[in-house]
């Protein structure tokens, strides 16, 4: 697609679209960028453009001059309902995203991952199983990392891992060769118009494949279940609870790989280093990924055995007095959490709560009265969460914090010598940081202070 000349405007300027910006200068496009920050809020991006001539329409009603574009690349978490962005579409204008620029020019073989939960974990386990065996390997998108800047490098023997957000999904009009999808819970309804939509904008991962290309679904996971009516190519299942034919899945204590008729043993459970259920299918999906990229088995068992974990997931920060202390601050969701607490083998004190994706915590409240000593709560969904702790029990004990380092010595406080102190907050973290990173670093600050 050429450039040329056209009119683009880039609207968000952060890590993904600064190299976006940088590879539409590079071919010829004449661009103007939009943000509601400030010049000062974005001088470490404007710094790394410098020198290249463009247009900046920053701070409030920045989007009232998107007239007149040919295309428009919009950034991953904006919602598409905003009148300015409507009318631009009714005018003509081509709707874009630095991700599907990646797609429709990068080489080489194209795995991407998605899914409510364990994309970040899966990817991660998938990146180190194409690293180990093939020599040209790239993992990025949604994991934090632009791959575009890295194109010149690439090649038709050249492996990309890429994790898809469903933002970054969304007007996606192309797919990646292999397909995976870890499930599909209620998620970020808080940015899209409805869950329909929500689940719509993780199919395009598999929409637009050809018959040639594979696909990978979650086969415990009614919704991704389901989605086999959109797969063009061949179909594999990943399971914790039942054996197939064609994939991978539990039998017994094994992680077990069954592909042509031919079975092999990932690894035994008692082998793995990471906790709960969850991160056991985690595994069974990245195992078959990288064996139908074409990586060894014994190479795939080395690298799930040695496996610890990515920060800020389940994380053991530190014991302390007897108590274990885990960071899941990726939990922003309660299906996420519950996993979570699923995970726990101790008795436990939960830190939960954040702003608010307008999700409903009934299940998580079942689980905390199942699993847990205690509930340490603060945030804008405190009330939900308190709320459904105690339909169930009305007398479990549940503490307030106004702070986050008040909510964590709380939970210090509550917890003994054998217990463990949980943050899985079921919530997003922008009511009080501006990223689940920052609230994960914090909760380690504070623990490794005690």
């Amino acid at each position: 697609m050429s450039y040329q000349d056209k009119k683009a405007a880039v609207i968000g300027l952060g890590v993904s679209n600064t190299p976006l910006i940088k590879y539409l200068a590079k071919h010829g496009a004449v661009i103007s960028v939009f943000d509601q920050k400030s010049a000062d809020q974005l001088e470490q991006y404007i710094g790394q453009l410098s020198g290249l001539n463009l247009t900046y329409r920053l701070g409030e009603g920045y989007l009232q001059y998107l007239t007149d574009f040919d295309y428009i690349f919009v950034t991953p978490g904006m919602r598409k309902d905003i009148p300015e962005l409507v009318a631009a579409k009714k005018r003509g204008a081509v709707f874009s995203s630095e991700m599907e620029v990646f797609l429709q020019n990068a080489p080489g073989i194209k795995i991407g991952i998605t899914g409510s939960s364990g994309k970040t974990t899966t990817t991660t386990l998938v990146g180190e199983m194409i690293k180990a065996h093939y020599p040209s390997a790239y993992i990025g998108g949604n994991i934090g990392r632009s791959l575009l800047e890295e194109l010149p490098l690439m090649n038709d023997t050249t492996r990309i891992v890429l994790e898809l957000s469903s933002f970054q999904l969304q007007d996606l009009k192309q797919s990646p060769d292999i397909a995976v999808i870890t499930n599909i819970t209620p998620n970020h309804l808080d940015m899209h118009a409805s869950m329909d939509e929500y689940i719509q904008a993780k199919c395009n991962i598999l929409r637009f494949q050809n018959e040639d290309q594979l696909a990978i679904l979650n086969y415990d996971n009614e919704i991704t279940r389901d989605l086999a009516q959109y797969v063009k190519g061949k179909l594999f299942y990943f399971s914790r609870m039942v054996e197939h034919d064609t994939g991978a899945f539990l039998k017994g204590d094994r992680l077990v790989l069954r592909l042509d008729g031919n079975e092999e043993t990932i690894t035994v459970r008692n082998h793995l280093k990471l906790l709960g259920d969850h991160n056991v299918e985690n595994i069974l999906t990245a195992a078959l990924t990288a064996r139908l990229a074409g990586v060894p088995i014994n190479k795939i068992t080395k690298i799930v055995e040695g496996f610890t974990g990515v920060e800020h997931r389940l994380e053991l920060v530190r014991e302390w007095n007897g108590i274990n202390f885990y960071n899941d601050s990726i939990s922003t969701t309660p299906d996420r959490a519950i996993a979570g607490l699923k995970a726990m083998t101790r008795p436990t004190v939960l830190i939960a709560g954040g702003y608010d994706k307008k999700l409903p915590f009934d299940q998580m409240g079942e689980q905390i009265v199942k699993t847990c000593k205690a509930l340490v709560v603060l945030g804008v969904t405190a009330p939900q969460i308190i709320a459904a702790v105690k339909k169930v029990s009305p007398d479990f004990p549940v503490q307030k914090a106004d702070s986050f380092e008040a909510a964590v010595l709380a939970a210090t406080k509550i917890a003994a010598s054998g217990d463990v102190v949980l943050l899985s907050p079921a919530c997003a973290s922008y009511d009080m940081f501006n990223n689940y990173q920052e609230r994960g670093r914090e909760f380690k600050r504070i623990v490794n202070e005690l």
